[in-house]
């Protein structure tokens, strides 16, 4: 018979967002918004590991007071029972000046783990402003392309980079989460780079949205089409996808999106 009393271990992984940041007074400048970003801490009981310790903060967001930090998710090593706790602190980037905090919160980890690993809670030492943590997984896949259009003057032959989007469905606003290296004078090739990404929640109907250009050194870059494919379909499938480019009128170009084993979902 199964140890009713067994200890859950769980591995969580979460990204983070804030809503409602309120603004604060510059000098002669007036009320002006501030540059935040989220410090994450944790603790346990366990000896030596009672109090807070760093464990990983984002980027900061530029006069944003509703920013999403959705280039980076956290992973967690969670044991049932074991007083698991984070706090988070919301700052204020200053290039000048020490950092201020904004507002902070804590979390029982066994608490937001039965709730479902999805929280909106306020932040306190601040009237106003919100945190957001969604639970989400990392997909890693590498790209590849085949029969690219030929646009440059002198070889022929394109010299491309992708920049990889992501949006919480059709029309919905785009993400940028990797952007490739140019490889140079090709018809045919393969990013060599394994592209992770961080913030896959299943059944929310994400798309990829791939824009692929071919760069040139004046004036601007040549976009040689859009590829896109819903993140749950290609998750579930576990396999290689070949995309149409959209403004090959041939139909012959193809993105290639090819599992990568990397830590995460193929």
């Amino acid at each position: 018979m199964a140890d009713s009393k067994a200890i859950t271990k769980k591995p969580l992984r979460f990204f983070l967002s804030a809503r409602d940041l309120p603004m604060r007074d510059r000098g002669i400048a007036g009320a002006t918004l501030q540059d935040p970003y989220i410090r994450w801490l944790a603790k346990d009981n366990h000896p030596g590991r009672k109090e807070f310790r760093l464990e990983g903060r984002t980027t900061h967001k530029i006069n944003e007071p509703n920013p999403e930090y959705f280039e980076v998710s956290f992973p967690y090593e969670w044991e049932q029972g074991k007083g698991h706790k984070w706090r988070f602190e919301v700052c204020d980037f200053d290039v000048l000046n020490k950092d201020d905090t904004i507002g902070y919160t804590e979390v029982d980890v066994d608490e937001y783990v039965a709730k479902g690993q999805g929280l909106y809670q306020k932040l306190s030492g601040t009237p106003q402003g919100a945190l957001l943590i969604k639970k989400c997984e990392v997909v890693t896949f590498k790209l590849s392309a085949q029969n690219l259009p030929q646009l440059d003057a002198f070889s022929g032959k394109s010299d491309p980079y992708v920049e990889c989007f992501w949006s919480s469905g059709k029309g919905a606003p785009l993400h940028l989460f990797h952007k490739t290296k140019v490889i140079e004078n090709v018809e045919n090739c393969e990013w060599d780079e394994a592209i992770e990404f961080p913030v896959y929640q299943p059944g929310e109907n994400q798309l990829w949205v791939f824009k692929l250009w071919d760069k040139d050194p004046l004036p601007n870059d040549d976009c040689l089409g859009e590829s896109e494919v819903n993140v749950d379909d290609y998750v579930k499938g576990k396999k290689t996808t070949s995309l149409r480019v959209s403004k090959d009128t041939k139909g012959a170009a193809r993105l290639i999106v090819a599992p990568q084993d990397k830590g995460g979902i193929m």
